[in-house]
C-alpha cells in the first residue's frame, strides 16, 4: 500500500501554524506561493505530534524548514518526513453521527446528476473531510458501509463511478456498493493498490461495460498489454472499454455441451468434436486468437514440439515457432528437436499470438477420439498446415496435436491439455496435395474399449504421452509386445524425440 505521496511529518508541539507563508516558511513560499498544510490523523506522540499529508510536494516543503523556525522557547523546531502506507482507522475509530451527515454533505457535493457521475476518487483528502478532522478509508468496512448508506439514501441511480486513488487492495466492499448500485457502467479503479487479477473475480455479473484499473500494481504482473488485456476479458468477458480504450470483438469458439450423457460409439460425439474443431481452428487461423482464452481451462498447459530434417531450424516462417524456445542436445545424426512448454490459459493465447499466421484444411484432418468419460475427453488431430506469410516450399508442415478438456462449470468443455508437434516435410509435393481443398470430410477414428485400456497401460509404463504411445501401438499393429520391444530399441538408440515424453 505504499505510495509516494503519503508521507508523515513530526514536530515539536510550539508547531501551530495551519498554513506554510510569512515568517514561517518564507524559503518555501517563495518559490511556491502559500499554501494550506491538509493535516489528516493530527495526534500526540510523547512530546512530539504527527500527522499525515496526502502530498509528497508538500512534505518536501516541510522537510526543507526543519530546523529553520525558531518557536516560542527559542529552540529550533525539528521535522521530520517519511513515505508511508495510507493510515487506516483504528478499532476504536468510528464515524459519529455527525460525521455521517457531513459525509453525506461531502458525496452528495460530488454527484453530477445530469451525467449520472458520481466521483468519489481520492475520498480520504477531500478538504471538507480533512478540514473536520474525519478520515474515511475505502478499505476500511465501517467506511464503506457508510458511504453504502449515504449512496442508498441520498444518491440517484449512478451510471458512472470513480473510485480511482483510494489506496483500495481488495474488491469485496467495491462489489458490495455495485451490488446495491446496480445501474453502475463504468467504473474507474486506476492508482490503487489492486496487486492480483483474482480481485476481479469479484466483480463478476455486475454488468460493468468499462473499466479503468491503470495505475494499480496488477497491471505490472503481465509480460505485456495484450496479455493483460486477455486477463481482464477472461475475469469480465462484457467489458467494451478498458482503461479508456475499445476492446476489439470477440470471436466466440462454441465450447460442446457436456458429453457424458452420450455412448462412446455415439455419432453425437464424432459430431460435437468436429464441431469444436471447426470453431477452434476458425479462430486460430484469423488474424486474432486472443477469442482462444475461453477455450482454455485457466490451468491449462501446452507443449509445441518441433522437428526438422534439414540441419537450418530457422528456414522460412517457422523460426518464429522458436521463440522462447528450449533446445535438447541430440546426437549430430538426429534430427533437431525442440520443445516449447507453456502454462495457465493467458501465457499459452499469449505465446499462440506469436506464432506464424496459419491455413489448416480440416477436410484431411484426421481425428481419434482416445478418451472419453464423465470427466475427460482426450482425442488426436492429425493433418498439414500452411504458414500463410511464407513463400517457400517449407511453408506446408504436417502436424498432431492431442487435445485433453474436461468439463467447464456452464456445461461446456475447456482445453486442459494441448500438445502440438510440428515436422518439416521430407516430401512437400505430398503436403502440398493435403492441403489443396477437397470436397470431402474429415475423418474420425474412434478406438474400441481394449485399445484405449492398452494405450493407457502402454503410455503408463513407457512414459510417453497418448499421442506417441498410439503412434507406437498402431505401427505395431496393436500387438503390445512387439510395441514394447519397439519402444525398448528406439530408446536405448537415443531415437525417440523428447517430446514424447512431455505430458
Amino acid at each position: 500500500m505504499c505510495t509516494d505521496d503519503r508521507v508523515i511529518g513530526r514536530h515539536l508541539p510550539a508547531w501551530k501554524s495551519e498554513t506554510i507563508e510569512d515568517g514561517v516558511a518564507a524559503p518555501w513560499c517563495k518559490r511556491r506561493g502559500p499554501k494550506e498544510v491538509v493535516q489528516v490523523k493530527y495526534h500526540k506522540r510523547g512530546n512530539n505530534v504527527c500527522f499525515f499529508i496526502d502530498d509528497a510536494a508538500t512534505g518536501k516543503a516541510l522537510f526543507r524548514v526543519s530546523r529553520k523556525i525558531v518557536g516560542a522557547d527559542g529552540h529550533p523546531l525539528t521535522v521530520w518526513v517519511k513515505p508511508c502506507s495510507r493510515p487506516s482507522l483504528g478499532n476504536s475509530e468510528h464515524l459519529k453521527p455527525g460525521d455521517l451527515e457531513r459525509l453525506k454533505q461531502c458525496i452528495f457535493k460530488r454527484f453530477h446528476s445530469l451525467a449520472q457521475v458520481l466521483d468519489l476518487r481520492n475520498l480520504a483528502a477531500d478538504p471538507f473531510l480533512v478540514y473536520r478532522r474525519i478520515w474515511v478509508s475505502l478499505n476500511e468496512a465501517r467506511c464503506m458501509q457508510a458511504v453504502l448508506e449515504v449512496i442508498e439514501e441520498s444518491v440517484p441511480v449512478v451510471m458512472n463511478l470513480n473510485l480511482s486513488d483510494n489506496g483500495l487492495h481488495r474488491l469485496d466492499g467495491v462489489r458490495e456498493l455495485l451490488s446495491n448500485a446496480p445501474g453502475v457502467k463504468a467504473l474507474d479503479l486506476s492508482c490503487n493498490e489492486l496487486g492480483t487479477d483474482q480481485e476481479l473475480d469479484k466483480l463478476r455479473g455486475l454488468g460493468l461495460l468499462e473499466l479503468w484499473l491503470c495505475g494499480n500494481p496488477l497491471c505490472a504482473i503481465f509480460r505485456d498489454h495484450s496479455t493483460y488485456v486477455g486477463a481482464v476479458r477472461e475475469k469480465l468477458p462484457q467489458l467494451i472499454r478498458l482503461d479508456g480504450r475499445d476492446l476489439p470483438k470477440l470471436k466466440s469458439v462454441t465450447r460442446m455441451e457436456h458429453l457424458a450423457s452420450f455412448p462412446f460409439h455415439s455419432e453425437k460425439v464424432k459430431s460435437l468434436v468436429l464441431h469444436f474443431l471447426h470453431d477452434y481452428y476458425q479462430v486460430y487461423d484469423s488474424e486474432n486468437r486472443e477469442s482462444l482464452l475461453f477455450a482454455y481451462h485457466e490451468m491449462a498447459s501446452f507443449s509445441l514440439g518441433v522437428h526438422f530434417t534439414v540441419l537450418n531450424p530457422s528456414m522460412c516462417a517457422l523460426g518464429d515457432h522458436l521463440r522462447d524456445s528450449c533446445k535438447y542436445e541430440t546426437p549430430k545424426d538426429s534430427p533437431i528437436q525442440i520443445c516449447i512448454q507453456k502454462y495457465t490459459h493467458a501465457d499459452i493465447v499469449a505465446f499462440l499470438k506469436q506464432l506464424p499466421n496459419t491455413q489448416h484444411n480440416m477436410a484431411n484432418f484426421r481425428v481419434s477420439i482416445s478418451t472419453h468419460t464423465s470427466t475427460l475427453l482426450s482425442f488426436t488431430v492429425r493433418g498439414v498446415f500452411k504458414e500463410v506469410d511464407c513463400a517457400s516450399e517449407d511453408s506446408i508442415r504436417p502436424f498432431s496435436r492431442v487435445f485433453a478438456a474436461v468439463p467447464a462449470v456452464n456445461g461446456g468443455v475447456r482445453i486442459l491439455r494441448d500438445e502440438l508437434v510440428v515436422w518439416n516435410p521430407a516430401k512437400t509435393q505430398n503436403s502440398q496435395r493435403d492441403l489443396a481443398h477437397s470436397s470431402g470430410s474429415a475423418t474420425t477414428v474412434t478406438l474400441s474399449h481394449a485399445h484405449q485400456v492398452m494405450l493407457a497401460n502402454f503410455s503408463l509404463q513407457s512414459g510417453m504421452n497418448l499421442v506417441w504411445s498410439q503412434k507406437c501401438l498402431q505401427d505395431n499393429e496393436w500387438d503390445y509386445s512387439r510395441a514394447a520391444h519397439a519402444f525398448t530399441q528406439l530408446k536405448a538408440l537415443g531415437k525417440i524425440p523428447y517430446v514424447a515424453f512431455q505430458k
